[in-house]
């Protein structure tokens, strides 16, 4: 990434993560989890901006890789902030983005290299497969929640409303998530250099990852402001 781009984005999300910050304050009594997770999305994008600025890092992979599973999570966070699912539900949910996350990371680590091994590109597909599965799994959530708003007569007004725009919200920027997790998929099974995270195209990174990553916290953002004194549906 270009210190241009790279300074670009230490300035956005320095700012964004302060408001997040401020969500999580007003959202705390059914929302915290969501709202923390985003705020770690936050702050690992500012260390790894200001590290590939200030410093030589070479865990860009691994730290794209944590990045997509933070948002994953602050994505089923806010949609649990909605709907109040049972704990189980989200519990499972985290071990299937953690454990698709760490298998990713692990493979992914290599992709800077000269030489991956055989190892490296199984732990790699694994674990973006995992990551894949559970953004659908997030999909086909929200899309029942919808259904199951829609068909809810004995909601107040003011709430469903309230509800609803965290429903759609989240519904909008899964579609970006997916964009984000099916690029994060091509580059980790097929080696491809040019959607290598670190070392691709430029274009292609701020198109596929940069783009896609500050809509989605930017809706949550602005969502989450109109939303701030939120109760479940």
């Amino acid at each position: 990434m270009t210190d241009a781009l790279s300074t670009i984005e230490l300035v956005f999300y320095a700012v964004l993560s302060l408001l997040v910050l401020y969500l999580a304050y007003h959202h705390f009594r059914v929302g915290l989890l969501g709202w923390l997770h985003l705020f770690a999305f936050c702050t690992l994008r500012i260390v790894d901006t200001a590290l590939s600025l200030y410093a030589t890092s070479h865990a860009g992979n691994s730290v794209a890789i944590v990045g997509l599973a933070l948002l994953l999570l602050a994505t089923a966070g806010i949609l649990h902030e909605v709907t109040g699912s049972g704990w189980t539900r989200i519990c499972f949910f985290h071990v299937l983005v953690a454990t698709g996350g760490a298998l990713a990371g692990v493979g992914s680590s290599s992709l800077s290299e000269d030489e991956q091994s055989l190892s490296d590109l199984q732990y790699a597909s694994a674990g973006s497969a995992l990551l894949t599965l559970s953004w659908g799994i997030l999909a086909i959530w929200a899309v029942s929640s919808v259904l199951k708003c829609r068909r809810s007569k004995a909601t107040i007004a003011s709430t469903f409303a309230t509800g609803t725009a965290l429903l759609y919200a989240v519904c909008i920027a899964l579609i970006f998530v997916g964009v984000r997790v099916l690029y994060a998929l091509v580059g980790l099974t097929t080696w491809e250099t040019s959607l290598n995270p670190v070392t691709g195209a430029l274009p292609i990174r701020v198109v596929l990852e940069f783009s896609p990553e500050l809509i989605v916290v930017l809706l949550y953002i602005f969502v989450g402001l109109k939303t701030r004194y939120i109760i479940r549906y």
